[in-house]
């Protein structure tokens, strides 16, 4: 970590040398990834953002959120593809997946034009503060558990936010990241098949309102922004979504070892919900338990049922039993 006069001194010349000088600035170690301290400062010469890593050198973004090739290659060790944007990253990492793109190549956007998640449904992609990222995975293991990708991959994005942030993220199943009763994020995974109908490979997909301003996002949702550590950077916090989603997914949706996290950060266990299954039809239950397929068990007036899909939401304020139906009714 950048501690000492002489560390700073030598910031300090790279700076001058590189066009700006050293004005305001904070010391700080946010733990990254494991690559050490770094010294954020502001340029006033020219608004620029530097970025000094240990071990890496000297990066000048043109604000604290701007995507810097180089910063990614040295925070990722490389395969990081880099766009100004896209329609969706998702697709962009399936045509690389199916043309030979290696395990682990990541995608990273801007802004996306046709962002979604589930079921088609839009999602709002603002330039220049969110994060907009798909990882390709090919190498799974033979005990790998397709059903486990989404919630192990909601656990492990929570873990990698989080040393950026000063609060605690919670996940509505199955794939929602949530700070105070709003969306931050959503994930969005994919199997592709080839020509055979074997599964090539799963794409990892994230959307993070990073530092989004809340008036650009949709009502419901929320924005990391007002709860960000001092010296945040979109580069950091997507750097580290890369590396968990390359190196401990694929144990982490192998062997379970994030089932006890995912429940720990359920939003719903507990809970009163609203369930609106795939055929339509809407029920109000108590969200009781999530098994070890990541099913949501819950109990509803006339009995238990288990959820494999559908759509849950924390019941309404005053919405009684009987504004929806019992599906035991039907």
């Amino acid at each position: 970590m950048i501690e000492t006069m002489q560390d700073l001194q030598r910031v300090r010349r790279r700076l001058w040398h590189a066009g700006g000088h050293l004005n305001e600035f904070e010391l700080y170690d946010m733990g990254a990834g494991g690559q050490g301290g770094r010294l954020a400062a502001v340029l006033c010469q020219q608004g620029d953002f530097a970025c000094y890593h240990t071990g890496g050198g000297l990066f000048l973004r043109e604000s604290p959120h701007a995507y810097l090739q180089a910063e990614l290659d040295f925070l990722t060790g490389g395969g990081v593809q880099l766009y100004s944007a896209v329609g969706s990253t998702n697709d962009v990492a399936r045509q690389l997946l199916l043309a030979g793109a290696a395990n682990g190549t990541a995608v990273l956007a801007d802004t996306q034009t046709a962002g979604r998640g589930q079921r088609g449904r839009a999602f709002s992609s603002p330039g220049g503060s969110g994060i907009y990222l798909t990882v390709l995975l090919r190498a799974v293991t033979d005990r790998f558990s397709p059903t486990w990708l989404t919630p192990a991959s909601a656990v492990l994005a929570s873990q990698a936010l989080e040393p950026f942030l000063t609060r605690e993220l919670h996940i509505k199943w199955v794939n929602d990241l949530f700070l105070d009763g709003a969306k931050v994020s959503g994930i969005l995974t994919e199997a592709v098949p080839g020509e055979n109908g074997r599964i090539l490979g799963f794409l990892i997909g994230i959307g993070v309102n990073f530092a989004t301003e809340p008036a650009l996002l949709p009502s419901v949702a929320g924005s990391l922004r007002d709860v960000l550590r001092v010296g945040s950077g979109r580069v950091e916090a997507a750097a580290a979504l890369i590396r968990a989603f390359r190196e401990a997914l694929p144990k982490a949706a192998a062997d379970g070892s994030f089932l006890q996290e995912y429940r720990r950060r359920s939003l719903l266990l507990g809970s009163e919900v609203k369930v609106v299954s795939p055929s339509g039809e809407s029920y109000l239950a108590v969200a009781e338990a999530i098994d070890d397929d990541c099913a949501l068990v819950v109990r509803t007036a006339s009995g238990r049922r288990r959820l494999t899909t559908g759509e849950v939401s924390i019941r309404p304020v005053g919405e009684s039993w009987r504004q929806c139906s019992d599906p035991a009714e039907k």
